[in-house]
C-alpha cells in the first residue's frame, strides 16, 4: 500500500458526502484535516454482514488484488482500516460519476476505471471458479426460473459485426470464446468491430474521450446521485478476528 500514508488515522478523515451505497455499507468521499486540496473515496463494509453472507474471502481477495495494481484504467488503494464493526479502504475518488448514472442520464465525460474486485480471484492456469457473479436485476429471468435457454434474437440495431462479436464471446464451450486462444486478448482487439479504434492512444489515454465530466473542485459531488443520511442502526461488533491481515 501507499507508503505516504503509513501513519494515516481513520480519525484523520472528514467525511464530506455519500458517493455510492453498496451491499456491505456506503463509500464516502472523505478528506485528510488540513488538507483540502485532494478527496478520496473510502469504502466502508460491515463486518458482521461480511460473515453472515460468508463473503470473508472475497473481501480478503479484494484487498489484496488491489493492493498488487498499478494501472491508469483501476482505482487506487492507498490504505486499510479495522475496527470492531466496519473495514475500509481508503481509494482513489473518480468524481466523474459511474458509468452507469452517464448511460442512463447521458451526460458527463472521462476515462473509466475499474472500481470493484469483491468478486476478483487469482487462478493459476487452466483453473476454473465456480462463484455465480452478477446483480440479479441484470441476469435474464429464464436463469433465474430455470426454464432453460435457447437462441437470442439480435434487434436490427446490433450491427453484423457487433452481434458476431458478442456470439464468439459468449460460446457455450470456453475454449471456443474469442480471447481464449492463444492470441488472448490480442483476437479481440483484432475484431472487424473494432477496426480503426486506436488501442494505443486508449492504453497512453491520449484518446480524446467521448466523454468529459465537469469536476469544479476535490469535493463536487453533482455527477453522483444523492443520497439520505446513513439512518440505521449501528452494526454489531464482529471480534472473530477473520480479519487479522486486512
Amino acid at each position: 500500500l501507499n507508503e505516504e500514508f503509513a501513519n494515516l488515522r481513520l480519525s484523520d478523515l472528514r467525511i464530506i458526502a455519500t458517493l455510492g451505497i453498496g451491499g456491505f455499507g456506503r463509500v464516502e468521499l472523505v478528506q485528510i484535516q488540513g488538507d483540502p486540496t485532494r478527496s478520496f473515496a473510502l469504502k466502508q463494509m460491515k463486518k458482521a454482514q461480511i460473515v453472515e453472507t460468508r463473503q470473508q474471502q472475497h473481501i480478503m481477495s479484494e484487498k489484496e488484488i488491489m493492493s498488487e495494481m498499478n494501472c491508469e484504467f483501476i482505482v487506487k488503494l492507498y490504505k486499510t482500516f479495522k475496527d470492531r464493526k466496519y473495514l475500509y479502504m481508503l481509494m482513489e475518488t473518480c468524481l466523474g460519476g459511474e458509468l452507469w448514472t452517464i448511460l442512463r442520464d447521458r451526460d458527463g465525460k472521462g476515462y473509466v476505471k475499474l472500481v470493484d474486485f469483491g468478486f476478483s480471484k487469482k487462478l493459476q492456469a487452466s483453473r476454473k471458479t465456480w462463484t455465480f457473479c452478477g446483480t440479479p436485476e441484470y441476469v435474464a429471468p429464464e436463469v433465474i426460473m430455470n426454464r432453460g435457454i435457447d437462441a437470442v434474437e439480435f434487434p436490427r440495431c446490433i450491427t453484423r459485426n457487433a452481434a458476431n462479436l458478442i456470439k464468439k464471446l459468449c460460446r457455450d464451450n470456453p475454449a471456443e470464446r474469442l480471447g481464449y486462444q492463444r492470441g488472448g486478448i490480442t483476437e479481440i482487439q483484432k475484431h472487424k468491430w473494432f477496426d480503426g479504434f486506436n488501442w494505443e492512444g486508449l492504453a497512453t489515454r491520449s484518446l480524446e474521450p467521448p466523454i468529459t465530466p465537469t469536476v469544479k473542485s476535490p469535493i463536487d459531488t453533482h455527477n453522483f446521485d444523492q443520497y439520505p443520511a446513513d439512518a440505521e442502526e449501528p452494526p454489531p461488533d464482529d471480534l472473530s478476528g477473520w480479519d487479522s491481515t486486512f
